[in-house]
């Protein structure tokens, strides 16, 4: 039986729609989750895929106990998803329409719902990226988390978010009250989940992160994220001085059809150029200039170039 087989640099995508979203996984799902984006390929869209636990459990160096994988994926095929639409509508999918696990293979092959795919697929605009070795080498369940709501915004270099809507997104918090709240001192919120997420996020992945809890009267009411890189991996034949914002900002440019080496050294060794596209880049993905058909094109044209 021949498996897919995951690449160490791979960097999987997601909707922004699941990174924003309101849910709580365990470490296992999640694990199950990100490494079935691994196996998904953008120009061969297809429902049924085969997760290998012998890969999985090489990558993450955990071991996954049969009725540990049955609990998770049972979970996972009920859990709920609820999404907006542009024309208003509210859409509600699940991941799974059917998960089998092949006997004597170490393999569960998923089969993805009819409704999920778009949230995985067609992300051409309106998605995160991030590395998908990094999210499994990570223990903690908020730690794989954070780092992909923080990699929305590494273009960026910083994230604000208020402290109820993080842990709204975590489900550590439901605003309409039917279920307790969770980690409700602050000491707790810094011991237990932000202090152990950002050391695994530091320690596993290309992101370097710092935070600041931010007072609004006596209480600590929004909180700040630092985002820098680390660790950069070269991709194309320019001598970017090991300068990880020149290696993201030509990663960038490669993603949205800018591969002239010319172009490439000249905006990501321009420091007024880089943060341009940086900024550009990130507007891009949240879909803030509708359908775009030559994005190359029109950051170009942005940044005066042609």
């Amino acid at each position: 039986m021949k498996l897919t087989t995951i690449s160490e640099q791979k960097e999987v995508r997601q909707a922004n729609a699941l990174t924003e979203a309101r849910f709580e996984m365990t470490a296992t799902e999640l694990d199950l989750f990100f490494y079935l984006l691994g196996l998904l390929k953008r120009d061969n869209p297809t429902k049924k895929h085969q997760i290998s636990i012998t890969e999985l459990q090489k990558i993450t160096g955990k071991e996954y106990k049969y009725s540990q994988l049955r609990e998770s994926t049972e979970k996972m095929g009920s859990r709920m998803y609820e999404y907006v639409r542009e024309n208003g509508n509210l859409l509600q999918v699940w991941i799974f329409s059917s998960c089998e696990y092949i006997s004597g293979h170490g393999i569960i092959e998923v089969e993805l719902s009819d409704k999920i795919t778009p949230f995985l697929f067609d992300l051409k605009e309106q998605f995160t990226s991030f590395r998908l070795y990094a999210a499994l080498k990570m223990s903690s369940k908020y730690a794989k988390r954070i780092y992909a709501m923080l990699s929305q915004w590494k273009d960026i270099g910083i994230w604000r978010t208020s402290i109820e809507d993080l842990k709204i997104r975590l489900k550590l918090f439901d605003p309409k009250g039917r279920e307790a709240e969770q980690y409700k001192q602050i000491s707790q919120l810094k011991g237990f989940v932000l202090d152990p997420a950002i050391e695994q996020i530091n320690e596993y992945s290309e992101l370097k992160v710092s935070y600041e809890l931010i007072k609004k009267g006596r209480s600590f009411t929004e909180i700040e994220f630092k985002i820098d890189l680390q660790n950069p991996k070269v991709i194309i034949n320019i001598d970017f001085s090991q300068d990880p914002k020149e290696q993201r900002c030509a990663q960038n440019l490669e993603e949205i059809g800018i591969k002239r080496n010319d172009l490439l050294e000249q905006i990501a060794k321009n420091e007024d150029l880089r943060q341009k596209t940086f900024k550009w880049y990130h507007d891009w993905k949240l879909g803030k200039f509708g359908k775009v058909s030559n994005p190359a094109g029109l950051l170009l044209k942005t940044l005066g170039l042609v």
